[in-house]
């Protein structure tokens, strides 16, 4: 099976289910299509995912005080132990990092939808 990238799906996702600029539903759907997409172009993403040694967080905070900024996903080491069975479609365990190696701010899709496309996310230096 050819694997197909997020997107293609996400505009899949959209033609489905619409589009609400106040629902956070086509962003949760993005942020699993791009960990689809680097865990499959990434074996060692892939490796260190199916052993838990990175999680994946949606909508999360990173910084204090005026440095406080809100990230769409981001992935790193996880805080504590986690059960490393991951279930449902995810392969990757959602859980809280311990550190952010990756943050990424989903920016593809604007109120109008005009545009979609795979540079849709800004993204720090993913460290393994």
């Amino acid at each position: 099976m050819s694997h197909q990238y997020g997107d293609e799906q996400i505009v899949e996702w959209l033609a489905e289910n619409g589009y609400h600029p106040r629902s956070p539903a086509h962003g949760s759907a993005s942020c699993l299509y791009f960990i689809d997409d680097i865990l499959h172009e990434s074996e060692l993403v892939r490796e260190a995912a199916r052993k838990g040694e990175i999680v994946s967080q949606e909508d999360y905070t990173v910084g204090e005080g005026d440095s406080k900024w809100n990230t769409d996903l981001v992935i790193g080491p996880p805080k504590g132990d986690v059960q490393i069975e991951v279930s449902g479609d995810r392969a990757i365990v959602e859980a809280e990092p311990e550190e952010v190696w990756l943050a990424i701010r989903l920016a593809g899709i604007d109120s109008e939808i005009s545009t979609v496309s795979r540079t849709s996310c800004t993204a720090t230096t993913l460290v393994l």
